[in-house]
């Protein structure tokens, strides 16, 4: 490469100002570097709202499903108590129904 080649000289108010053009091309370089590190940062920071708002909604239906859990439960355990309350009933009702046939039969034995 040649010296010359390397230098843009042009005239201002008759002055020769020399601009390298390696200095303008480092600059193109360290600017397309500072926009694409912007970019990346503005990326970066999108994706860590985003997974903000994804935790909040996910702890939202957390607590709706252990809330949903604790009704289960709750259902759950008044279910066996109904159950155990019917089981309960007819063993009485069974009860009744054998001591009536019993008094039955011997109203009938000591009929005949």
């Amino acid at each position: 490469m040649k010296l010359g080649s390397s230098f843009y000289c042009f005239s201002a108010d008759s002055a020769f100002v020399c601009v390298c053009v390696s200095q303008v091309n480092t600059n193109d370089n360290m600017m397309s570097i500072y926009v694409a590190s912007l970019i990346r940062s503005i990326c970066a920071l999108h994706d860590l709202i985003s997974n903000k708002i994804v935790n909040k909604i996910s702890e939202i239906e957390e607590g709706k499903t252990e809330a949903e859990k604790k009704e289960e439960k709750r259902l759950a355990a008044q279910a066996v108590e109904d159950k155990k309350k019917k089981e309960k009933e007819e063993e009485e009702k069974k009860k009744r129904e054998k001591a009536e046939a019993g008094k039955g039969k011997k109203k009938k034995t000591s009929e005949e």
